[in-house]
């Protein structure tokens, strides 16, 4: 006798990695036999539907995952690309520097032109910079000395200057205290440049002198003491002695640091 089953799903386990799977039966035979007894016979074919499927969703996850990861990606390369046009767009300083005659210098004298120097970057040409001199403190006290502008030309500014220094003693400045003080002082000048809202480092330290020349007047006639005889006492007890010249200047003698002097006047 036999009857017939189809549409019956069978799995078949352990037959190797090619066979192993779920089939649907096409048919479905029963014998039935002294000598055999009973004998089942199945005409099975593969179950493609539940692999295609599951090959289907493990696909689109995979092209799933791989969209979630290039999206992330992109969007990591975009944010570091807008941080890096944004740092490239922002403009900076560096190699603030004096300098004079072509050289790069840290002193000089009252009346030198000195050059104020540094480089810029994301800042076009033709654009001016602000510079601002500052006589130096180490506690960070700072006196403001004087305020320029320059223009930016081909990623450089330089911006020449005369170097000046009228100290006075209400004004509390460093140099002032320091004169009231020791009598005799040492300026110091730093500058810092600014655009915008950005600002620079400091710059190098200029250190600023002064030549002991000067032109004598009689403060009661306002004549001009021409070939005078004169001394100098310095506030280290040490004196100068010296002779006007025929427009009644002192003779150019050297560089010191600013002193307050006493000057006598032979035969006043």
């Amino acid at each position: 006798n036999s009857k017939l089953l189809a549409g019956m799903q069978v799995t078949v386990k352990n037959a190797g990695k090619v066979w192993t799977g779920d089939y649907i039966a096409e048919y479905v035979i029963h014998d039935f036999s002294l000598e055999g007894g009973y004998i089942t016979k199945f005409g099975l074919k593969r179950n493609m539907v539940e692999e295609v499927v599951g090959k289907g969703t493990a696909v689109a996850d995979r092209h799933a995952d791989a969209a979630h990861q290039q999206a992330t990606a992109a969007s990591q390369d975009e944010g570091e690309e807008e941080a890096q046009e944004e740092e490239e767009q922002t403009p900076e300083f560096s190699n603030l520097r004096w300098m004079k005659d072509g050289k790069e210098v840290t002193g000089a004298l009252v009346d030198d032109e000195v050059s104020l120097c540094f480089d810029v970057k994301n800042i076009n040409n033709g654009e001016r910079v602000n510079v601002t001199i500052w006589e130096h403190d180490d506690d960070d006290e700072h006196d403001r000395v004087k305020d320029l502008s320059e223009t930016v030309q081909n990623g450089k500014v330089e911006k020449k200057w005369k170097v000046e220094y009228v100290p006075d003693d209400d004004d509390g400045s460093t140099s002032a205290r320091e004169l009231k003080e020791k009598g005799y002082t040492l300026p110091e000048y730093h500058f810092i440049a600014e655009y915008g809202d950005i600002m620079s480092e400091k710059s190098t330290i200029l250190n600023v002198s002064d030549w002991i020349y000067k032109q004598l007047i009689n403060r009661h006639t306002n004549k001009v003491l021409a070939n005078t005889k004169y001394t100098l006492y310095l506030p280290d007890g040490s004196t100068i002695n010296g002779i006007t010249d025929n427009n009644g200047y002192m003779e150019k003698i050297h560089h010191i640091p600013f002193v307050s002097l006493e000057i006598s006047i032979w035969g006043e």
